[in-house]
């Protein structure tokens, strides 16, 4: 299990957890992508892929 907080993605180790699509954090859209070291502003609703500004 990962814990996900606005900063970034880690696991019960405190590693960071590999890129991929993870439940938005910021709780606008389904899923946000995690590049590995922070969120992107690709986005995710019913399979369909956005961008969302994270400024």
């Amino acid at each position: 299990m990962r814990d996900r907080h606005r900063g970034s993605t880690v696991d019960r180790r405190g590693a960071l957890a590999r890129p991929g699509w993870y439940p938005d954090p910021f709780e606008r859209h389904q899923a946000r992508f995690w590049d590995g070291e922070r969120w992107t502003e690709q986005v995710a609703d019913r399979a369909r892929v956005s961008v969302d500004p994270l400024d």
